[in-house]
């Protein structure tokens, strides 16, 4: 039996960059908040981020790729260093996904997840 699907992404000022998988995006969820373009399915995940991004002043979430530059592009000082995985989302990941995510947060920071 399949887990069920990760509950919405919630960034807040204490995990403000989340990692997301890309299929459980809601439907609506289609432009990367940085470059402006498709949100592809890079590697299967998004990164969520709580942004002011409309003239009312309402935060919600900002989608990005999963890619440096992207985020960069918002938050200069961003690195996948600051992601953080909620365990919902961690039981989605394949063995080859965690590697990956592992490889890409080098040098090892403090471990904001569980596997």
């Amino acid at each position: 039996m399949q887990a069920p699907a990760p509950a919405q992404p919630a960034p807040d000022a204490t995990k403000p960059f989340l990692l997301f998988l890309r299929r459980h995006c809601h439907p609506n969820t289609r432009k990367c908040f940085g470059c402006g373009n498709e949100l592809q399915d890079l590697a299967g995940f998004v990164i969520v981020a709580l942004e002011i991004r409309n003239n009312l002043g309402m935060p919600s979430n900002a989608y990005y790729h999963y890619h440096e530059p992207c985020v960069q592009i918002k938050h200069s000082s961003f690195k996948f260093q600051n992601l953080w995985i909620e365990e919902d989302v961690v039981r989605h990941l394949t063995p080859a996904q965690k590697i990956q995510i592992n490889n890409d947060r080098s040098p090892p920071t403090p471990l904001c997840c569980l596997f």
